[in-house]
């Protein structure tokens, strides 16, 4: 017999746990993308469809995109926010919609804390009030 445990904890760690939770996922998702493609590849060139090369490199699920212009980050991270509005937004759901790491997302939303600002009472990112 399974019984159920539960246990309450304050909203903002449930919205960091399940922050963590879908950023894991979306790795997860990406890496099983890699692997998908290589075992494609291999298939192709096993079949014959695609010369075989004399190794196969496995992918690491950290590949490296490039190094982005300065202040990239800023201005894709700045315009998405807009978009968003109040509405606001996780990091998570940040990296996901700009297509940047979380870690970046991460560095540029603490970097400039008079442009953004993290809720209080919902954790979610959103540009700073301008004081006038």
């Amino acid at each position: 017999m399974s019984s159920n445990i539960i246990v309450e904890v304050p909203a903002n760690e449930a919205r960091q746990l399940r922050d963590e939770w879908e950023q894991r996922a979306f790795y997860l998702r990406e890496e099983a993308a890699q692997l998908e493609r290589a075992i494609a590849s291999i298939d192709a060139q096993l079949s014959g469809q695609l010369p075989l090369p004399t190794s196969v490199s496995i992918p690491s699920g950290n590949i490296k995109k490039g190094k982005r212009k300065k202040g990239e980050n800023l201005r894709t991270i700045t315009a998405y926010l807009e978009r968003v509005g109040t509405t606001g937004a996780t990091i998570a759901d940040i990296a996901k919609k700009t297509n940047l790491h979380i870690s970046s997302c991460n560095a540029v939303l603490k970097r400039y804390s008079d442009i953004f600002a993290k809720a209080k009472n919902d954790g979610l990112w959103r540009i700073a009030k301008q004081k006038a």
